[in-house]
C-alpha cells in the first residue's frame, strides 16, 4: 500500500514538510485549492541570528486575487519586497 501525502504550497516551508515528502511514496502539492488572504501561502515568519524577534516575510499579491486557485494568484509587480527580504537577513 502506497503512502500518499498532500500539502498546500507555503512560502518558506517548515522542515516537517520535507520530512513528509521524504516519508511518502506519492506527494501531491495541492496548488489548485482556493487562495486565502493572510495565510501561509505568501508569507512566513523568520527568526534572524542577530535579533531575537521573528520578522515577517510577505510576498505582495496583486489585487483581487482572494477567490482564485493558488496556482493562478499573481505576485505584485512592485519589486521592492525583494530587497526588503534580503535586508532582513542582514539586520
Amino acid at each position: 500500500m502506497a503512502k500518499i501525502c498532500l500539502h498546500q504550497p507555503i512560502f518558506f516551508p517548515y522542515l516537517g514538510v520535507f520530512q513528509k515528502i521524504r516519508e511518502s511514496d506519492i506527494f501531491v502539492l495541492m496548488d489548485d485549492d482556493q487562495y486565502s488572504k493572510n495565510n501561509w501561502f505568501n508569507r512566513n515568519r523568520i527568526k534572524t541570528l542577530l535579533k531575537s524577534e521573528a520578522k515577517w516575510f510577505t510576498i505582495p499579491i496583486a489585487k483581487a486575487q482572494s477567490f482564485k486557485p493558488i496556482n493562478e494568484v499573481q505576485v505584485s509587480s512592485n519589486s521592492s519586497w525583494k530587497s526588503k527580504h534580503l535586508n532582513i537577513f542582514y539586520s
